[in-house]
């Protein structure tokens, strides 16, 4: 069994740090980790349905999201989030997807996000991400 271990380097924005540190991680890869990202778009608002997984192994999916999707973005007055498929998300994801929010807040939209009690929910609970949300 070969356990390689990948060092990646990301560079994350943080509103508090008004600055991109930089975050150097090791991740040992023992198996394919996935995020898949779906959309809907009506008249003034945009649905995102999160499933899978988000780490730093699929972290880099949300700049892909968010490029693909500018036009439609700036189109939208509400963008909203259901994570309930989310099945996992670790500080780097909450990184990951503090800073999208943060750009979309930033263009004037209004963020919501669909829960449920699963893991990943609670993780982005227990670290004050709603709170967060609710502030801004």
């Amino acid at each position: 069994m070969n356990l390689s271990t990948k060092q990646t380097m990301c560079f994350f924005y943080h509103p508090s740090f008004r600055r991109d540190p930089f975050v150097n991680m090791g991740n040992s890869r023992f198996y394919n980790r996935s995020l898949r990202i779906d959309t809907r778009v009506d008249s003034f608002s945009m649905n995102v349905t999160l499933t899978g997984q988000l780490d730093s192994s699929t972290i880099e999916q949300l700049d892909e999201f968010l490029l693909s999707y500018r036009e439609e973005v700036r189109k939208s007055e509400i963008i909203s989030f259901d994570i309930r498929g989310l099945e996992y998300i670790n500080r780097f994801g909450m990184y990951g997807l503090l800073d999208l929010v943060h750009v979309l807040k930033h263009e004037g939209l209004q963020v919501s996000f669909r829960t449920t009690r699963n893991r990943a929910d609670r993780m982005l609970q227990d670290a004050g991400f709603y709170t967060w949300l609710e502030n801004k």
